[in-house]
């Protein structure tokens, strides 16, 4: 009787990293983006941009790579600038009839 090894139970996959925060901060920073190209929705547009740019450094503090975290993190400031251009555009035109 000989003897046959057993079999190697395969390796286990590397874990790669949640990049669940990174989709939302993503998304939150092109809501941003959007949502900042009209006075009517220009908070809105700041408070996805400012929650877009949180959800991205915690994505960024989780993993090293992050590129999706980074995307948000740009596309969050990148709203936030344009609402803020919108801003003084608008008040531009209405402070000299005040």
């Amino acid at each position: 009787m000989s003897q046959t090894p057993e079999p190697k139970p395969p390796e286990p996959k590397p874990k790669q990293p949640a990049q669940g925060l990174g989709i939302v901060a993503l998304v939150l920073g092109i809501c941003a983006v959007f949502l900042s190209f009209s006075p009517f929705t220009l908070l809105l547009g700041w408070l996805c941009g400012i929650a877009g740019i949180i959800c991205a450094v915690a994505a960024k503090g989780q993993d090293n790579k992050g590129g999706i975290a980074t995307a948000g993190l740009v596309c969050s400031v990148v709203g936030i600038a344009l609402g803020l251009m919108v801003f003084v555009a608008c008040t531009s035109f209405i402070v000299p009839f005040i």
